[in-house]
């Protein structure tokens, strides 16, 4: 079977982190695995080491208008199975060029409702969506913001894979910090929380001062939280370090591993954490609640500095308690393995190859 990927970059987000671990594990099954992108990130090296066709669409920007003439010219020369996109600008410009060329189309769900507010670039993503033979969500909140919109197409759950059990971290742990260590790693932007979260770190080193903050990521809010590590003077404790290849690594290494988002889908860092059991400080949300609860995290308010503060330093307190809790969600995660995701997704897209067929056979028959 031919799949064609189209993601617009190989960035540093989790949906970007996503498909470079299922597009190079499809192709070793024995799947023709083609990726379509327009610009380079530092998730594009799994793939250039895998059997995986990747195609460099040559655009000027967002916008360039010859954008879709190009993707609907690479459907043409690959003719693919199956067209499956990932994220906005492919969802809409995918969606087209795959429904133009009566390709079955997959749209990626990354996320849940609260990540769409009102704007015509989600208008046209949900619309063109709509057509989308099916819909692979990795969230039940991601399930539910497609079913309310009532799609034309089947709607699937697939989590998120996580690898990172199966690292082998050698040197790397020469690069970390001898003292004990809280770990944040994700984008720098609003819907992290990111700002509150600094606030709040900010209390904890102040209480604990032999621990360090690291906190890896890039985003708009980068400069905010810098400008406010100088300002509360925290230049030695708390520490930005933007994107890293090496993780894994510092996961397995740290005492707490915290995220406070106010929306996710299937976090990538916080699954990874937890198969490296590392103990995890999350904010009390739908989508963190669809997989831990009070038994395997600590669980916050993430609108409250006091009440994230106060998490992380009982997780830091309670050794004992908060190793007890990884434990747990360490085994919760053990399903969303590389061998389990993978045969899900070759059923998936079985289906919707068979599904195409299917309706063809109707449609010869009504003739």
């Amino acid at each position: 079977m031919k799949i064609l990927y189209l993601i617009p970059s190989f960035g540093s987000g989790g949906a970007e982190r996503q498909l470079s671990i299922i597009a190079p594990l499809l192709a070793e099954s024995g799947f023709e695995c083609h990726v379509g992108y327009c610009q380079e990130g530092p998730n594009l090296q799994p793939l250039l080491e895998s059997s995986v066709h990747l195609h460099r669409i040559d655009v000027a920007g967002n916008h360039d208008p010859r954008l879709l003439w190009q993707v609907w010219s690479l459907i043409r020369r690959v003719k693919p199975d199956v067209v499956h996109t990932w994220l906005l600008q492919m969802d809409v410009v995918g969606g087209v060029a795959a429904l133009l060329s009566k390709v079955p189309f997959v749209l990626s769900e990354r996320s849940s409702t609260s990540a769409y507010p009102p704007g015509w670039k989600i208008f046209l993503r949900k619309k063109i969506g709509m057509f989308a033979s099916s819909i692979v969500a990795n969230s039940q909140g991601g399930m539910d913001y497609w079913m309310s919109l009532r799609t034309m197409g089947t709607i699937h759950l697939i989590r998120n894979c996580v690898i990172s059990a199966q690292y082998d971290f050698g040197d790397l742990y020469d690069e970390l910090p001898a003292t004990p260590f809280i770990l944040f790693a994700g984008r720098l932007s609003p819907e992290k929380n990111v700002l509150l979260l600094l606030d709040a770190l900010v209390q904890v080193v102040n209480i604990v001062p032999e621990y360090l903050v690291i906190m890896f990521g890039d985003g708009p809010l980068r400069d905010d939280l810098q400008r406010k590590i100088t300002d509360y003077g925290m230049g030695g404790r708390i520490r930005l370090g933007g994107y890293t290849s090496g993780l894994a690594a510092w996961l397995n290494r740290a005492d707490v591993c915290v995220t406070i988002s106010n929306f996710e889908g299937n976090p990538n860092v916080t699954l990874e954490a937890a198969a490296l059991g590392c103990p995890l400080v999350l904010s009390d949300i739908p989508a963190h609640r669809e997989i831990f609860d009070e038994t395997s995290a600590v669980l916050v308010n993430h609108k409250s500095v006091d009440s994230v503060s106060k998490g992380i330093l009982w997780a830091l307190r309670e050794k004992g308690e908060r190793l007890e809790k990884a434990e747990k969600a360490k085994h919760l995660v053990a399903s969303y393995s590389p061998d389990v995701i993978l045969a899900e997704y070759r059923r998936f897209y079985s289906d919707v190859v068979d599904l195409k067929s299917r309706n063809c056979n109707k449609i010869k028959v009504m003739n």
